[in-house]
């Protein structure tokens, strides 16, 4: 959705002016509320009109196969230097299309999934080939693959983009990914490696550190470099180093949380292991937070970023005085408008129109802005 309605860069034009200073704290609290409304509403269809069952259990075999297909469609299907199915210019229409054929792609692939006991005989198990526990390992891992190869993360669509032909390019690098993420799970699972220590505490610290790598820390300390050699360090620290420490964190974090669960419903402690609640907490608490102020705060109160750095592009030191925090916005979707040179010339020239409208709040640095 680019931001819409109320955020940078396609957001609606009668909220342009808020995008500077405190603005940006009442358009992200806005845009939260929005999003959570969207959710909720997404959430209740499902179980209400269809798919008709309840979230739990199957939910989350349901949920992570669409995490995969969300994942899959806008990082490497539409931001791209050759997007196989470009961004319609205006970002509902595109919003509604993407999130449906996500939908449509999750459904598919579900069928796939035979649940595990003591859910074996709930009325929503589609009862496919592969167990469930199985499926959720795998597509983890092809996720932590999607993360690492997708135009955005680690190594930014290299070697792929190598590739002469930009639908070669996605064939490839989804058969790759599809490949590897499952063979790599085989062989893990075959040494011994318990199945929910690899999903959850492992896999998910994988996926979320790429995310937190790229996002918060711009690829610090790597920015300087370009790929492959920034994706070669970068996947040491966000695929090897943090997640070590990261899990260890969790568990001591999150064990005191868990034996209260586990005391108020013993069933849990038959059914989930501390382990379970890293992806929870990685992925539904920590990786939401970060994005929102990331993007519907713009960063707020601190000088809004730019998007993550192109393949090519090194990163810039810079440092924002107080005086021209509130039009930092300005300066950074400049830099937005630069990386968007790698999506389709409609939505190009969308992005660019906005940022020569920016509002400029104080006159006196116009001309800086």
């Amino acid at each position: 959705g680019g931001g819409w309605p109320l955020v940078a860069p396609f957001g609606m034009d009668m909220f342009k002016p808020y995008w500077s200073g405190h603005g940006r704290l009442v358009l992200g609290l806005a845009m939260t509320g929005f999003t959570v409304g969207m959710g909720a509403i997404l959430s209740s269809f499902f179980v209400k009109v269809w798919w008709g069952y309840p979230l739990f259990p199957g939910g989350a075999w349901f949920g992570i196969g669409l995490f995969w297909m969300t994942l899959w469609w806008v990082l490497n299907i539409q931001i791209s230097p050759n997007p196989l199915v470009p961004r319609h210019p205006l970002p509902p229409i595109n919003m509604a299309v993407s999130s449906t054929i996500c939908i449509m792609l999750a459904v598919v692939v579900f069928q796939f999934v035979d649940y595990d006991f003591p859910f074996a005989d709930d009325s929503s198990n589609p009862e496919g080939p592969a167990s469930a526990s199985w499926w959720f390992g795998c597509v983890v891992s092809i996720i932590v693959w999607v993360h690492n190869w997708n135009q955005i993360m680690t190594f930014q669509g290299w070697p792929f983009s190598l590739l002469p032909n930009p639908y070669l390019q996605h064939f490839v690098m989804t058969a790759t990914t599809i490949l590897l993420g499952w063979t790599i799970y085989e062989i893990i699972i075959a040494a011994g490696v318990d199945n929910t220590f690899f999903a959850d505490a492992i896999g998910a610290s994988q996926i979320s550190w790429s995310l937190y790598h790229t996002i918060a820390f711009d690829f610090w300390p790597y920015h300087g470099m370009v790929q492959p050699k920034r994706g070669f360090y970068a996947f040491m620290l966000s695929q090897i180093v943090a997640p070590f420490f990261w899990i260890f964190f969790c568990q001591i974090t999150l064990q005191p949380i868990y034996d209260l669960m586990v005391e108020a419903n013993p069933m849990y402690g038959a059914i989930f292991t501390v382990y379970t609640m890293i992806p929870w907490f990685s992925l539904h608490v920590v990786a939401p937070i970060l994005l929102i102020h990331h993007t519907f705060f713009m960063r707020w109160p601190l000088p809004p970023g730019g998007p993550p750095l192109g393949p090519m592009d090194l990163g810039k030191e810079t440092e924002v005085d107080d005086d021209s925090k509130n039009d930092a916005v300005a300066s950074s979707t400049e830099d937005e408008r630069e990386t968007l040179t790698n999506q389709n010339a409609d939505v190009l020239k969308h992005a660019t129109d906005r940022v020569e409208t920016l509002p400029v709040d104080d006159k006196e640095n116009e001309e800086d802005v």
